[in-house]
């Protein structure tokens, strides 16, 4: 294109010229005021957001102090529900240690009981029977084992209640722990500030889900663990309260037995020493009347001994008259006589001898009753001995301390004193 051509393409009219710079004037102030009500808007956009995000984060404020609030106070009865389940369970242990102890103890009035039993084992004769006090004995052996088993249930129930008592004491102390985790994340935010240097962009943060709970889920999981924990400790108090029940009853029918075993001991002292007496009283009769009896052996003896002379004389004068000549030999009266007094003597005689068999015989018995007699007191001594001078021995004092405070390095004991008969 030639230079007389460009010139003649861009040749404008003047009025075209003021149209075209007053349409740039019109657009010039059409952008300029469309600009300014951006502005406009943009500072009501402004101040809009900026108030609205300051109350929504002074909402934010208020709903994290009502948070820590809320958090607190469940954190304030969780602690308290801790607090009282490691009480109770420091009780029940003390208790536990106080039954482990007892039943030890039981083991004294059973070995006193095996050992008299042992013992009275040993008596002899018509003594070995199945007496008052064998019985008591029996009774007191069973009593004992009974209340054992009872007190080993009882340790294995108190030891599991610990357990579990542990058990919830966990599961406070684990979301005690998750509370005071949250409590100071919850501070943390509320301590930062549009100014704070610690706060960064966190790209796409607000699209993770808080899903471990919602409200209600989470005031439900700890007002479980709150209940459970109260419910375990009620358990609890209950199993403490039946140890000390059975400890009571325990040492209550122990001693009892005890008292009624004693009693029955002295009864039977009493029945054996006055048979002892009483068989001590027959032997010195028996031995009195021996000697009497020997006495009167002698006696019967001598009187036998005494009608040799007698016989003799009578006997040699019959001899003599039998030499008689013929018709002298007479039956008269001095040959009727001294037949009749041979005859006579010879009856004193065996009278004087069945006498003395019978007097011989009596004596054997009461030789076969003395030997009865010294053997039976034997026996009673030995019996009594048993009874008196070992059993009862044994069984002056109840050997059985009620309680033991073991949880110090000094145990102490504590000792109930009881009506011992």
């Amino acid at each position: 294109m030639t230079e007389a051509e460009n010139n003649a393409a861009t040749e404008f009219s003047h009025a075209e010229w003021n149209a075209a710079n007053l349409d740039k004037f019109n657009n010039a102030d059409k952008s300029r005021g469309e600009s300014e009500r951006v502005r406009n808007r943009a500072m009501l956009l402004i101040n809009e957001t900026t108030g609205k995000t300051n109350r929504n984060q002074d909402d934010i404020n208020f709903m994290l102090r009502e948070r820590q609030r809320l958090v607190q106070s469940w954190r304030c009865e969780l602690q308290e529900e801790l607090n009282s389940n490691v009480r109770e369970t420091a009780c029940l242990e003390e208790k536990l240690r106080q039954l482990e102890h007892a039943l030890k103890q039981t083991e004294r009035p059973l070995r006193v009981a095996t050992d008299c039993l042992q013992y009275r084992s040993s008596r002899q004769g018509i003594d070995l029977v199945k007496d008052e006090v064998e019985m008591a004995l029996d009774a007191e052996v069973a009593c004992i084992r009974d209340y054992q088993e009872k007190m080993r249930e009882a340790v294995d129930l108190a030891s599991s209640q610990i357990d579990s008592n542990k058990r919830k004491q966990s599961q406070l102390q684990e979301d005690l722990d998750n509370k005071d985790k949250a409590l100071n994340i919850d501070t943390e935010c509320l301590g930062l500030k549009n100014t704070s240097k610690n706060i960064n962009l966190q790209a796409g943060v607000e699209q993770i889900e808080a899903s471990g709970s919602e409200p209600e889920s989470w005031r439900k999981h700890s007002l479980k663990n709150r209940e459970e924990s109260h419910a375990t400790r009620g358990t609890s108090a209950q199993v403490r309260n039946d140890i000390e029940n059975l400890l009571n009853t325990a040492c209550s029918d122990l001693v009892a037995h005890w008292n009624r075993t004693n009693q029955a001991f002295k009864q039977r002292i009493n029945e054996c020493q006055d048979a002892h007496t009483q068989l001590t009283g027959k032997l010195n009769m028996i031995q009195k009347e021996i000697r009497e009896q020997d006495t009167f052996i002698k006696k019967i003896k001598q009187a036998i001994l005494g009608k040799g002379g007698p016989m003799k004389v009578s006997q040699t004068r019959l001899e003599k008259r039998s030499h008689r000549p013929d018709v002298e030999s007479c039956n008269d009266a001095p040959h009727i006589g001294l037949v009749s007094e041979i005859n006579a003597i010879q009856q004193n005689v065996d009278e004087l001898n069945e006498m003395l068999k019978s007097a011989t015989d009596a004596r054997v018995d009461l030789l076969n009753n003395k030997i009865v007699l010294e053997r039976d007191i034997e026996i009673k001594t030995a019996s009594l001995r048993i009874d008196k001078n070992k059993c009862m021995a044994l069984r002056c004092t109840f050997p059985y301390q009620t309680k033991c405070d073991i949880a110090s390095k000094n145990p102490v004991f504590y000792y109930v004193y009881y009506n011992i008969v």
